[in-house]
């Protein structure tokens, strides 16, 4: 799976929990916006399967404007936060309003924070600062960045063996 644009997913966790299933086959509760899309997500979200709304800060805005045109992937579960970078994934918990992470002085971060960010010292703050704007047990996020080589595959993706077509689906 090539992206060829860069995209941003906001999904409702408790629709996507309950998300549709065909079969055996669940099809993610999510919509996904590329940049030109942007100023319809900026406008205010509004999940088309429950109602549930959601209105983007400031904050918000700035992290997706810069992070689409990054080179990272990120994704956000309940836990907290995942950046993909070139070959590095780092993981940072949800943390408390103006808290920063712990793992940042550590030397594994400093060594690979240039593969994960163009800019370290002002791509995280950015990041992190979004991050309290969002309810992470409410909604999750993706930005799925076409200057990053690699695709980022999502935990409950569906996968196609090539020489037979037969879909293997990873919960069974």
């Amino acid at each position: 799976m090539f992206v060829d644009e860069s995209k941003f997913v906001i999904g409702c966790v408790s629709c996507n929990e309950k998300n549709c299933h065909v079969g055996h086959n669940k099809f993610p509760a999510e919509t996904g916006f590329i940049k030109s899309q942007l100023t319809d997500f900026f406008a205010g979200y509004t999940c088309p399967f429950c109602g549930s709304s959601y209105v983007p800060t400031a904050s918000m805005m700035k992290m997706i404007s810069r992070f689409l045109d990054g080179f990272s992937h990120v994704r956000t579960t309940r836990k907290g936060i995942e950046v993909y970078g070139r070959d590095v994934k780092i993981s940072f918990p949800a943390v408390p309003e103006n808290a920063v992470p712990q793992n940042l002085d550590s030397e594994l971060y400093q060594q690979f924070k240039n593969f994960l960010f163009q800019n370290s010292d002002e791509d995280l703050p950015i990041l992190l600062e979004a991050m309290q704007d969002i309810d992470l047990d409410k909604w999750y996020i993706r930005i799925e960045s076409a200057n990053n080589p690699e695709p980022l595959l999502r935990d409950d993706v569906l996968w196609t063996d090539i020489l037979t077509g037969d879909v293997i689906n990873k919960e069974d």
